[in-house]
């Protein structure tokens, strides 16, 4: 039968006392064995609380000792005590486990002697306080809501179910919960919040991991300048055949209708040559336009003539039309009516389209409705307008204007706020620098690095390269001195002098003819290379050349002409240039500019960095 007691191990002093519940009153051990789940012994622990117990089936006398104990089910960092085992009695006491199969472990003590077999318990702990009154857990915490008021050592997961585990998690130079005027780590939601005192002491929010807004800034846009379809037309189109930016109806009588879909005045919104492009967001939109009702004739004192004007708008280049809510009215009538003989009324009502359209198109639907006659007036006439234009079309016409939404745009990641320390601005981030580019291989696409040293450069991996953001990759060399290249010949110039050189491109001594793309920078992008020479002594026709040439033998840029006389503000100089658009050269290809003439004697290149010179740049 089941059985609770108070099993006194040995004599007092040295008297454990436990709480054991267990299968029968005798302890299994001649030491402490821990086979029960709680208790507490007096010279080593306040309580301790662990899991079912095992037997130690054999131990070594190794450093570490290797533990015996079949399928212990522990994993490695796992906290256990070891009790009563014998022949090996260094074993014996408190340790964390590192796992060598699912059958044995070691610990990190040297074993005094081989154990004897199948002797004492190992227990895995699940918590313990030790005498100066520490809570130890050695498992998961889990609890619908969790507070700590004091100090705690947690050695694995804390799980709060249904409740909350913390709210704040701070640093407090008095150790106060809950002091807002220090440093501290917030828990808000999804969010994670770092608060700080910068400046003039004030607890403010310094980092934000999480959700957060960015108030957006409303762009005017308008069709005012719009000449699609036609000069002046402010992107209105008028179907109905009469290009005048009206629709009418007429009635002779009691009538309503509606001027044909095909025949609507109608604007183009979004579409390049008709309009500007909306953005993804909700926008509003001024329609500006004119309505007029007229009671034409019939001599009837309560006649009454209505203008209804409704919007459409579509988002899908006019495959489908909705209404949007609202009507625009006139009436006109007879003289006890209450309406004038004819009236006309300028509208600019502002309307929304919901949703993330890239292009909109409004339609204006006109219905006219006539109550003319009655039993003793039996004739008359009536009419109905709506006009795209005010004055004379094409010249003071309504345009349609929009603003693109200012609301909040919701983003998620990090935010760095702005900070000052009283004086300066803070800079929002610091990026210590490395001494050399990582190899791209070793990188993801979407990693950054700055890079000191000599380079003083940022990159950011883009697709299979890196891309450097702060400097552009540059050279320009020119000779000190004229060059001369003999008649009909091609000659290759040299370079002895550099304007600038950001990446050791060119040597004014090896090798001075050529650009190399030098090994360690990233080299994927668009390149321009471009030579010019400009010829001195040319009073006459001359024909002149330019080449550029890759790795001295692929031509990939020349120019060439027949000149007839020297430049415009000179007396006897002729320039022509080459440019050479490259795409993802490799790190060793070089450039070389060559020049050609025939004039029927030599002649010679002008020096001077403005004069002849090749240049290299990477463009992005």
């Amino acid at each position: 039968m089941a059985a609770f007691g108070a099993i006194v191990d040995q004599l007092p002093p040295s008297s454990k006392y436990e709480i054991r519940f267990a299968g029968n009153y005798a302890d299994p051990d001649s030491i402490d064995g821990l086979q029960s789940y709680i208790d507490f012994p007096a010279t080593t622990n306040f309580m301790r609380v662990g899991r079912t117990a095992k037997v130690v089936h054999a131990s070594t006398s190794a450093n570490p000792s290797v533990v015996t104990v079949i399928a212990h089910g522990l994993v490695t960092g796992n906290v256990i005590t070891i009790r009563g085992h014998l022949g090996n009695t260094a074993i014996n006491g408190t340790w964390p486990v590192a796992v060598i199969d699912n059958d044995t472990f070691t610990v990190p003590v040297a074993g005094s002697g081989t154990g004897t077999a199948d002797t004492g318990h190992v227990v895995q702990l699940s918590l313990a306080i030790d005498s100066t009154g520490n809570l130890n857990v050695y498992g998961n915490i889990q609890a619908d809501t969790f507070v700590a008021n004091g100090t705690a050592t947690f050695n694995a997961a804390i799980r709060a179910l249904g409740g909350s585990l913390a709210r704040s998690l701070q640093h407090s130079v008095t150790g106060e919960y809950g002091d807002t005027t220090v440093n501290r780590l917030l828990l808000d939601g999804g969010n994670q919040l770092l608060m700080g005192n910068p400046g003039g002491g004030t607890n403010a929010e310094v980092v934000r991991l999480g959700t957060y807004s960015i108030a957006g800034a409303p762009v005017a846009r308008t069709t005012a300048s719009f000449n699609s379809p036609a000069t002046g037309s402010k992107g209105w189109n008028d179907p109905d055949g009469v290009d005048d930016g009206v629709n009418s109806l007429s009635h002779t009588g009691n009538n309503v209708t509606t001027v044909p879909a095909a025949s609507r005045l109608y604007v183009k919104l979004g579409v390049s040559a008709e309009g500007d492009f909306v953005d993804a967001y909700d926008d509003n939109y001024i329609l500006k336009f004119g309505v007029n009702a007229s009671y034409i004739s019939g001599g009837n004192p309560t006649a009454v003539v209505t203008s209804t004007v409704a919007i459409e708008y579509s988002t899908n280049s006019g495959g489908s039309w909705s209404g949007l809510a609202g009507s625009y009215a006139v009436n006109a009538g007879g003289t006890s009516s209450g309406f004038p003989a004819s009236a006309s009324t300028a509208f600019n009502p502002t309307v929304q389209v919901t949703g993330s359209p890239a292009h909109v198109w409004f339609r204006l639907v006109l219905t006219l409705q006539s109550s003319i006659l009655d039993s003793t007036h039996h004739t008359g006439s009536s009419s109905g307008s709506v006009s795209c234009f005010a004055g004379v079309y094409k010249t003071n016409n309504y345009d349609t204007t929009w603003t693109t939404s200012s609301g909040n745009q919701v983003r998620r990641g990090l935010k760095l706020l702005a900070s000052t320390n009283g004086t300066d601005n803070m800079p929002h981030v610091y990026l210590e620098p490395v001494p050399a580019i990582t190899p791209k291989a070793n990188a993801a696409e979407g990693e950054a690095q700055y890079v000191g040293g000599s380079v003083h450069e940022m990159y950011v991996r883009r697709d299979d390269d890196w891309v450097s953001v702060l400097q552009k990759n540059s050279v320009k060399v020119y000779h000190s001195a004229g060059q001369s290249v003999a008649d009909n010949t091609t000659a290759v110039l040299n370079f002895n002098t550099e304007d600038h050189d950001t990446n050791a491109f060119h040597d004014t001594v090896t090798n001075n003819t050529r650009l190399t793309i030098p090994s360690g920078i990233p080299t994927r992008g668009i390149w321009m290379v471009i030579g010019n020479i400009n010829w001195a002594g040319v009073t006459s026709q001359v024909i002149v050349g330019a080449q550029i040439r890759l790795n001295g033998t692929t031509i990939v840029a020349r120019q060439q002409g027949a000149h007839t006389g020297p430049l415009a503000g000179t007396s006897t100089e002729d320039s022509i240039e080459a440019v050479a658009i490259l795409k993802d050269p490799i790190a060793g290809d070089y450039y070389e500019l060559l020049a050609y003439q025939r004039c029927g004697v030599a002649r010679s290149t002008v020096a001077g960095v403005s004069n002849t010179w090749l240049a290299l740049v990477k463009l992005w």
